[in-house]
């Protein structure tokens, strides 16, 4: 069996949704390290007004193309209680071996387990998903073009016209994708911090 590492271990809390994440629909908690080590765990968020992510990819044009749209959107709205991220689900074996290659200071959550890229069904960089942290859940998932009025809906409270549109971008390699329903059970508290703590416990020995 392939050793998962201690870093994805520890970082990685998973979430329970199940397959096609609709507006609407709830997103759980989860906690990731982004590409400067610094942790950032979701529901840490709630006395934001909106949380923005970006799927970014490296060498992808969809999501390269986003990111000035995203660091616009971060200009405009970051003082008004807006946190903009992004999530690279680019597959790997640890936190530690998964590089991005962005320049922009926007933070990249780094999921190279692709457990939470499942949870959110991000299946492809270079869409945006608007999450209200009022009730934790999906606000809008789509291009980037239309987050400004998502995320201005969600500020003031009112139904957004268009919550789910199709955003072009490039396919992210999912091959346990299949599995989502089976990972969706796995427990942060009672599956993964355990086998953390036996890893350690049997390395000190």
């Amino acid at each position: 069996m392939k050793r998962i590492s201690h870093s994805a271990l520890l970082l990685l809390s998973l979430s329970s949704t199940a397959f096609a994440l609709s507006p609407g629909e709830r997103v759980d908690n989860f906690r990731l390290l982004d590409n400067h080590g610094k942790s950032h765990e979701l529901h840490y968020l709630s006395d934001m007004k909106a949380v923005v992510l970006l799927t970014q990819q490296d060498e992808c044009k969809h999501s390269d193309a986003a990111i000035p749209q995203l660091e616009a959107i971060k200009a405009q709205y970051g003082n008004r209680g807006v946190e903009v991220l992004m999530l690279n689900s680019t597959r790997g074996d640890s936190v530690k071996t998964q590089v991005v290659k962005t320049t922009s200071s926007i933070p990249v959550l780094l999921d190279p387990l692709q457990l939470i890229g499942e949870s959110l069904d991000a299946k492809r960089a270079g869409e945006v998903l608007v999450i209200n942290p009022k009730n934790w859940t999906l606000a809008y998932r789509g291009p980037v073009d239309h987050a400004a009025e998502s995320i201005d809906a969600t500020l003031a409270g009112t139904p957004i016209k268009k919550a789910e549109r199709r955003a072009k971008g490039c396919k992210i390699a999912m091959p346990e994708y299949h599995r989502n329903r089976a990972h969706a059970k796995i427990s942060y508290e009672h599956t993964i911090a355990p086998m953390r703590h036996r890893s350690l416990a049997n390395e000190q020995l």
